[in-house]
């Protein structure tokens, strides 16, 4: 295990600014099984039938609508066909136009290899058009559709873990990942080997057009490079982000995570800087789903339980919030006003349950998220008893103990924390 033996070479810097971005295409639906560009369009598969995404012209036309509810994973087989997996007849042929249903050919050399099934069977295409099949009871194939021949390899799995595929060509080296283990599949052998396990699980993973690969253990993303076997963190979300269920790499070279609190966040890799999207963008939108795709002109397609979110990564205009200012608006005891914005002192009484400040929060875009460094200092004795990172306009005082305090506000723009302000004396 690397887990307590790596010394990881922070060059982050946890830099927030607010954007707004406009994803033009969300496809609202059942989960998606597959994403597959086929020349300017994307096929888009999902659980309730198949979807055609025009590049060019934006526009969607619905290919079959049908109840694919038993399918577990998806991939184009050929220019008139899907291939499927379902738990309950493994593989099985699906008309592209007519969403109709057809046995497997039992002459094809897979058909002896898919009477037992594996509910963490999934199908890819690989960029030739062959596909990989990963994970049929331990083993997974490279099948080539024009000459109907497939080539066995093994990850050493068990029927109940499965592989996600980081990278997929017919040249060299692929990678792919489970839940701990990092695998490499050469190509000319097909012969795998595991680089690295790690104790945390894995949430989701990429490799890069840098040629690096990038995962994340909850809210950290970390980076991997092949060829040096070096291991750097590249990124510490706040906790109030939740944990990260997506990664996508961009044609920049910048990240796009997802996460299970729904905020979309643009992380360069090389600096650690992070901009923090409107929540309304990915809401209600659970990113479990990992099949995500990047098309050749540059946009990103998130996949999740509802659908596809599609993002033009040029397309978003960042905030600096150099000219956000936080004020405050109010102070509430226990549900009666205690103080308003005129006032800049507060009589705490000696007993109370709740106290909450109201801030007013002056900034360019109000649909944006402002990170606020609250600091609650005591005047006598410890400098500094609470401080809180948020998202929130209101800040709780919790129970003092009798002395005198001071709270401040401290406001993360593009070239970190502003200096702090004064906003109340509390006595």
């Amino acid at each position: 295990s690397f887990n307590g033996l790596l010394s990881f070479r922070y060059s982050f810097v946890n830099t927030i600014s607010g954007s707004t971005i406009t994803p033009h295409y969300h496809m609202a639906g059942n989960s998606v099984l597959m994403l597959y560009q086929s020349g300017n369009s994307i096929v888009v598969g999902t659980k309730d039938g198949l979807d055609i995404y025009d590049c060019p012209t934006g526009k969607v036309r619905n290919e079959f609508r049908t109840d694919l509810s038993d399918i577990l994973s998806m991939c184009v087989l050929d220019r008139n066909n899907l291939l499927a997996f379902s738990k309950n007849s493994g593989l099985t042929v699906i008309e592209r136009k007519s969403g109709v249903r057809k046995p497997f050919d039992t002459n094809s050399v897979l058909h002896s290899l898919i009477n037992q099934n594996s509910i963490n069977t999934k199908l890819v295409n690989a960029k030739d058009g062959r596909i990989f099949i990963l994970n049929i009871d331990g083993y997974s194939y490279y099948y080539d559709p024009e000459t109907d021949q497939a080539q066995h390899f093994a990850f050493g799995l068990n029927k109940n873990e499965y592989v996600e595929p980081l990278y997929v060509d017919n040249n060299s080296i692929n990678y792919f990942i489970s839940q701990t283990t990092l695998y490499e599949l050469d190509m000319s052998s097909m012969q795998t080997r595991s680089l690295f396990v790690l104790e945390e699980p894995v949430s989701c993973a990429v490799y890069g057009g840098n040629s690096r690969i990038y995962y994340c253990q909850s809210n950290r993303i970390l980076e991997f490079d092949p060829s040096r076997s070096s291991f750097r963190e590249v990124g510490l979300l706040g906790a109030d982000n939740g944990i990260i269920q997506c990664i996508i790499m961009d044609m920049e070279c910048k990240l796009w995570l997802a996460t299970a609190s729904s905020w979309l966040i643009n992380l360069d890799p090389e600096t650690g800087e992070y901009t923090l999207f409107s929540k309304q963008l990915i809401d209600n939108n659970n990113f479990v789903n990992k099949t995500q795709l990047v098309s050749d002109d540059g946009i990103l397609f998130l996949s999740g339980a509802t659908g596809v979110i599609m993002i033009d990564p040029k397309g978003y205009k960042p905030n600096d919030f150099e000219n956000v200012s936080v004020s405050l608006a109010s102070v509430v005891v226990d549900d009666k006003l205690a103080v308003s914005s005129r006032d800049s002192v507060l009589v705490l009484p000696q007993s109370y349950t709740v106290a909450t400040c109201n801030m007013f929060v002056s900034q360019p875009n109000p649909s944006t998220s402002v990170k606020i460094h609250y600091i609650l200092k005591r005047k006598i004795g410890f400098p500094i008893i609470h401080q809180e990172y948020t998202y929130s306009t209101s800040f709780n005082l919790g129970h003092l103990s009798p002395g005198k305090y001071t709270l401040y506000s401290s406001v993360l723009k593009k070239g970190g924390w502003s200096e702090p302000e004064k906003l109340l004396e509390i006595s």
